[in-house]
């Protein structure tokens, strides 16, 4: 079992790999932009860098959100921010995996 250890507001939370996955990723304003697929992690400091997030399970996009892009986590969702929904219908996308 793999857990998680983030930082929230002074607090720490710990959260198991297995509730995490398919994790739905909302925006602030409820626009869904997919489900949490993966983890990448910074071994150099022991730390999350990114999350893989994809939009829809055939012929979806894959992209990545950091995580200061994380506005809150709930027990079923992830809020991010409203820019996010822009980057990803934009045709440039940062972070996007082909």
């Amino acid at each position: 079992m793999v857990n998680f250890l983030w930082k929230v507001k002074n607090n720490f939370m710990l959260l198991d790999w297995r509730k995490t996955r398919d994790l739905p990723v909302y925006t602030i304003s409820g626009e869904k932009l997919g489900k949490i697929t993966s983890v990448i992690f910074d071994v150099d400091l022991n730390s999350i860098f990114q999350y893989e997030v994809r939009t829809r399970l055939i012929g979806g996009r894959t992209f990545l959100i950091n995580p200061n892009q994380i506005i809150e986590w709930k027990d079923d969702r992830i809020i991010v921010e409203d820019s996010l929904l822009k980057q990803t219908n934009s045709i440039n996308l940062v972070g996007e995996i082909n």
